[in-house]
């Protein structure tokens, strides 16, 4: 009896973690604590490295807690991308890549763990193709290092596609996905209504603009557009009468609030596209609400009535004819390499190099020209594929799908995937990488869910 008690799975579980910590995170804690007094950090940087390092613990030993925790601290570092921690050789590691290189370990032992379950995953091929492009572009390169950066990001979104796909379980589990990506939102948002209230935001001619705890105003405004669209979900299918919707309700309209002060005409467009295409289906008088408020922001504020006009009657000297021409100079960079492009993650580089600073950002602000730049146009179809495919298969859930919630997710995810990639022509949406953690998860979740569902139905 003594022999079968510690053959029991709970035995043999105990003994894996036991291991788990004697070989890995022993010695890593040592190391840590070796190299921590030679860094050169900020209290708060030195703290969230702490914290992911902790949250890297707890992932391995509670799944599903550990890819809670990872979600809610990426929008929160989003703004150390511009400081080094670890610098290796000339590849520069800052906060946020690091907790990628986390993400990416943690993966790689789920998908172990989890193997047959892996080969099963939805939109898996589409993302290995799309991948592939990008590991064959590091033969090409103009930039190794840019490449090498650009490749492991990519693969943090895959990785928290899979994490998605492979750890929620049931509907339960999704709920609790979409309410601690809306809670990811709570810190950014006090930092950026502190930004508000005390006119530290990022000045841009007369405008004060919001970014949070970002890199940028453009980030948190596409960030807080999926924040808006979560609130709204959970708003519609809780019971009104529960103070929770109040809350929520609450919420989304702060979010809305602070989405109009990062002055994000992209991010703008993407939520009045969204509940447009929502509104054709069904919530029509949400959709009147809404319109209503855009009115009256519209009416009532000038800055917000500019950003607006300048839709229609382009400033010559504005933000969008900088846009048109540095797109045709973009065009003309990407003619000379059309097949493969320059590497992953070069585009800006490419940019810089032909045609300098002084005509402002390097970056695209187009992710189809970046790609047509980074990875030429096999990039650019293997790119068209996932889309395709991601949009196709939340479609045929839809469709088939008879839970009222669950078909409503469907249709909420496929709208707001739409106005991203529509706003991708104007944009550099794929960027934005605690947008793409979220969104991506939550992809993955939502299609295991359905799955699973199917597979109980047939039983």
């Amino acid at each position: 009896m003594a022999l079968a008690a510690n053959n029991s799975p709970l035995s043999y579980l105990m003994e894996q973690r036991q291991r788990l910590f004697l070989y890995i995170f022993l010695p890593l804690t040592v190391a840590l604590a070796l190299i921590i007094p030679f860094l050169s950090l900020s209290n708060i940087l030195l703290f969230l490295l702490l914290v992911t390092y902790f949250i890297f613990v707890i992932a391995c030993f509670h799944n599903e807690w550990g890819l809670f925790l990872f979600i809610l601290l990426r929008p929160i570092v989003d703004f150390s991308t511009a400081t080094t921690i670890f610098q290796i050789n000339n590849f520069n590691l800052n906060l946020a890549a690091l907790l990628g290189i986390a993400i990416i370990i943690f993966t790689i032992w789920i998908i172990i763990k989890n193997y047959p379950a892996f080969k099963k995953i939805s939109l898996l091929i589409p993302w290995l193709i799309f991948l592939s492009v990008n590991i064959l572009s590091l033969f090409f390169s103009i930039s190794l290092n840019a490449s090498l950066a650009e490749l492991a990001r990519l693969l943090t979104i895959f990785s928290l596609f899979v994490l998605g796909f492979l750890i929620i379980k049931n509907n339960q589990d999704l709920t609790r996905l979409i309410k601690v990506i809306i809670f990811s939102s709570l810190v950014p948002s006090a930092v950026a209504f502190y930004q508000f209230i005390t006119g530290t935001g990022l000045k841009e001619g007369y405008d004060l603009r919001l970014f949070g705890t970002f890199a940028h105003p453009n980030m948190l405004a596409f960030f807080l557009c999926f924040i808006i669209v979560l609130t709204v979900f959970i708003f519609l299918n809780n019971d009104r009468k529960k103070i929770s919707s109040l809350l929520y309700g609450l919420l989304m309209f702060f979010s809305l609030f602070l989405l109009v002060f990062t002055y994000t005409r992209g991010a703008w467009l993407v939520f009045f596209i969204f509940i447009s295409l929502v509104g054709s289906f069904s919530f029509r008088r949400f959709l009147i609400l809404i319109c209503g408020l855009v009115l009256l922001f519209y009416m009532a504020w000038p800055s917000f009535q500019d950003r607006i006009n300048t839709l229609v009657n382009p400033d010559p000297y504005g933000s969008i004819n900088w846009r048109l021409e540095l797109w045709q100079d973009g065009f003309t960079y990407f003619k000379k390499e059309p097949i493969i492009g320059y590497g992953s993650g070069t585009a800006a580089l490419v940019i810089a190099d032909n045609r300098g600073l002084k005509l402002g950002s390097p970056e695209p602000h187009n992710d189809y020209l970046r790609l047509a730049l980074d990875t030429g146009l096999l990039g650019l179809l293997a790119y068209g594929i996932l889309i395709v495919s991601l949009i196709s298969s939340l479609l045929f859930n839809y469709f088939k799908q008879k839970r009222p919630k669950l078909k409503m997710f469907n249709l909420f995810l496929v709208a707001f995937g739409v106005a991203l990639y529509i706003m991708s022509f104007g944009d550099n949406v794929l960027n934005d990488t605690a947008l793409e953690w979220s969104f991506w998860v939550l992809v993955g979740a939502l299609l295991a869910v359905q799955i699973k569902d199917r597979r109980l139905v047939r039983s």
